[in-house]
């Protein structure tokens, strides 16, 4: 029976199992060995057998880093985004909360690696392969859901950034990071019936193979179709937005260096004016000539008048 039911997990998911059943920790020698055996009843040449040992040797060993380095990565996140000042703004809950559900499902990629590997066979036990199903579904659906969300917030602070501090609040962020919580656990609760051990492997269950294939279009939608539009369109209405705010701002600040020219070239040329009609009058004030004829003018006028005041006393 085809591996149908893993198919019907995540695509990569699958492929990382098909790739782990593969790997038997083998030694160089080993795996060599069983290359040449192949090989030498297929024609097989000695760069298809380095080519498939390095492929294996790498493969063996790129699951369990990119699971530690990630799941470090996401603990420290959630540490620097919930104990330090940034717990205050909403989104901080929104990325905290993608850093579990990645956190998660990379442990849950952890278990199945493992189980193929001979490690722990707790991925094809009758519960196990139930549970950790149902967990990678929940926490494929909240990562997206949360990008989603995360992306909502950035829109609104960009586009309303006036409504930002009313709608974009913690409390509101911690009520829809549980809200979708619970819609990701309800949502997905059928796979406790159509996941099942099958010759010791955790197979879909064959009574409901009409309804996975339903269930995988509409996950499809749900988890990948719907998402992508939402972010995509929401990202370019953000682009579209800063790209006009940039060119408002351009515009404004070309304006304003052309007003400020202007005022300055009206500024000196008032100067000029006022500082051209100071020095004439600086220099009619200054000018010995002109003083100079005042003077006498004065003069003659205070002769003329005591003459003609001596004058009419005399007469008197």
């Amino acid at each position: 029976m085809p591996d149908i039911f893993t198919a019907q997990i995540q695509p990569h998911t699958y492929l990382l199992q098909m790739i782990a059943r593969t790997m038997n920790f083998q030694t160089r020698r080993n795996l060599l060995e069983t290359n040449q055996d192949v090989c030498m009843n297929s024609s097989c040449d000695s760069f298809i057998i380095n080519t498939r040992f390095y492929l294996e040797y790498l493969n063996l060993y790129y699951v369990p880093v990119i699971v530690v380095v990630g799941v470090v990565g996401n603990f420290l996140s959630f540490l620097v985004l919930l104990t330090t000042h940034l717990k205050v703004r909403s989104s901080s809950y929104y990325l905290a909360a993608l850093a579990v559900t990645d956190s998660g499902y990379l442990a849950c990629i952890l278990l199945v690696y493992c189980s193929s590997n001979g490690v722990v066979d707790w991925f094809h036990q009758d519960g196990f392969c139930q549970l950790w199903v149902y967990l990678t579904y929940v926490c494929s659906f909240l990562s997206v859901w949360f990008i989603v969300a995360f992306t909502v917030e950035r829109f609104i602070a960009v586009r309303y950034p006036l409504r930002k501090p009313y709608v974009c609040t913690v409390s509101r962020a911690k009520m829809i990071v549980l809200s979708l919580t619970c819609v990701a656990f309800l949502l997905h609760s059928y796979v406790f019936w159509i996941a099942s051990v099958v010759d010791q492997r955790c197979h879909l269950n064959p009574d409901y193979v009409d309804l996975a294939e339903y269930v995988n279009y509409v996950d499809t939608i749900v988890t990948f179709l719907v998402p992508v539009v939402l972010i995509v369109g929401m990202n370019a209405l953000i682009a579209r937005s800063l790209l006009r705010f940039r060119k408002n701002t351009q515009r404004g600040v070309l304006g304003g260096i052309v007003m400020l020219s202007e005022n300055c070239a009206l500024y000196e040329m008032n100067n000029s004016q006022s500082t051209s009609s100071t020095k004439k009058s600086k220099e009619t004030h200054s000018s010995p000539d002109l003083n100079v004829e005042r003077l006498k003018k004065i003069t003659v006028k205070n002769i003329h008048s005591r003459r003609n005041s001596r004058m009419s006393k005399h007469n008197e």
